[in-house]
């Protein structure tokens, strides 16, 4: 039977776990800054990135590049807008990690922690610049560009640590 017991059990295992902050950050900017119990701090993240999604015609521009129209992806962004996305998302990611680090175990995490986000927005920033040109697109550059430099920061953390 569900019980109180049961629900706040189910609260303390996933409350304020960085991968979980991260991963409602991905839902949209702001989200993971709420989830670690930051509202004013998650609208200011939030709302600028409506507005930068919204000028820069983001959600157009995702919408024909899943549906494989690449070039009425690359051409409807508007790439003075978009480039400011890469590196506002991986602010927010890297705040609500750092934070939601800082609740659950009582101290800062790493400075080497914030590679993969440096190197994330690096990499998916240079994935839209290049992507305007050259197939696949903006879209799919600018996420492999993403996940790429994640895993490269993630790697270089783990090859970092002595033994």
């Amino acid at each position: 039977m569900l019980n109180g017991d049961f629900f706040k059990k189910i609260y303390e295992i996933i409350n304020y776990r960085p991968f979980i902050a991260i991963l409602c950050g991905w839902l949209m900017t702001g989200f993971g800054q709420i989830y670690n119990g930051q509202l004013l701090k998650g609208l200011l993240f939030g709302i600028p990135n409506a507005n930068i999604n919204f000028y820069g015609h983001l959600n157009e521009a995702l919408l024909y590049a899943f549906l494989g129209d690449i070039e009425k992806s690359q051409t409807i962004l508007n790439y003075q807008w978009i480039l400011f996305y890469p590196a506002f998302f991986d602010i927010s990611h890297w705040d609500a990690y750092e934070v939601s680090y800082e609740i659950q175990r009582k101290c800062a995490p790493p400075v080497s922690h914030k590679l993969p986000f440096i190197l994330s927005g690096m990499f998916a920033t240079v994935g839209v610049i290049f992507g305007s040109k050259y197939f696949p697109g903006p879209i799919y550059l600018g996420l492999g560009g993403y996940l790429v430099g994640g895993l490269i920061g993630v790697i270089l953390i783990k090859l970092g640590k002595p033994s």
